[in-house]
């Protein structure tokens, strides 16, 4: 599976987004309907030699790399489909589990957004019903 990053974002100035001080930053707009069914495919990829190589910048420790792929690595087929179901027909008791899912996912784009850049980054995330936390 090709997990082409910068093909899911849209770049945007640092005007149209709601912070200031991100003069720095470079920018772009996030579709949750995009960037969640591509790298919650991406995590199923657990055990495939190239796992996680989008986490690694070759500057830092690796701590943040491994530990998200350590967390990958925790999931099973349950937690991938449950990530899976629109907010409004998750039962309660499956909530927790759903949004632990959805973080892992979250922290993973966005880490692998800030190495592909190789800049500081800025997100304005769109807003969706599905993929709400």
């Amino acid at each position: 599976m090709d997990y082409n990053i910068l093909a899911m974002v849209e770049p945007i100035s640092s005007d149209e987004m709601d912070s200031d001080g991100l003069d720095d930053y470079v920018c772009f707009l996030i579709d949750p309907d995009v960037v969640y069914p591509a790298t919650l495919s991406r995590l199923k990829m657990r055990g495939e030699k190239d796992f996680g190589q989008e986490l690694f910048d070759g500057i830092d420790t690796f701590e943040g790399a491994k530990n998200l792929i350590a967390q990958a690595n925790r999931l099973n087929a349950s937690d991938d489909a449950l990530a899976l179901v629109p907010n409004s027909e998750v039962l309660e008791k499956n909530r927790k589990s759903r949004e632990k899912v959805l973080e892992l996912a979250r922290r993973w784009f966005s880490r692998a957004l800030r190495i592909a850049v190789g800049k500081p980054i800025g997100v304005k995330i769109q807003k969706s019903k599905v993929w709400k936390l």
